[in-house]
């Protein structure tokens, strides 16, 4: 298989990012039924929660994050977390990598999430306006979308 079609990398900047990963820590608070359906396990969970744990705290909007899918059926931890002092600057970029399986679900876990919470409880637990988590998962979905080559 080509692994240069479709792009498999998932490309956020800095600002979406750190939106998306005030929101998938809320994610377990809405386990059940419908997060089943869309595919939640928790190994996925898991991994979700390590992923956005696993880049620094302190994010420049301007900086990008990469998360290259793999075609990987074992969903291992990504690196530990960095250090309290780690920032990621203005036009640097992390790289990740997350299994297809993971990646597949998490715009859909994100947005029963968001409903779930609605736009203030989620300002409350996440810091993060609607306008703001609209546009991260906007983000995030094209991107996922255009990385395993489905349509949004």
């Amino acid at each position: 298989m080509n692994t240069d079609t479709p792009d498999r990398k998932i490309i956020l900047n800095g600002a979406d990012f750190c939106a998306l990963r005030q929101l998938t820590l809320e994610i377990p608070s809405f386990r059940g039924d419908a997060m089943n359906q869309l595919g939640w396990t928790d190994e996925i969970d898991t991994f979700l929660r390590k992923l956005v744990r696993s880049a620094p705290r302190n994010i420049d909007p301007e900086s990008r994050v990469k998360v290259v899918l793999t075609d990987d059926l074992y969903i291992d931890a990504p690196p530990d977390r960095p250090g309290p002092t780690s920032a990621l600057a203005a036009n640097e970029e992390l790289v990740r990598y997350a299994p297809r399986a993971a990646a597949a679900v998490w715009p859909q876990l994100l947005a029963v999430t968001w409903d779930r919470l609605g736009a203030l409880e989620a300002f409350y637990r996440t810091g993060y306006r609607e306008p703001e988590i609209v546009a991260a998962l906007a983000s995030l979905t094209a991107a996922v979308s255009s990385a395993l080559g489905t349509p949004e």
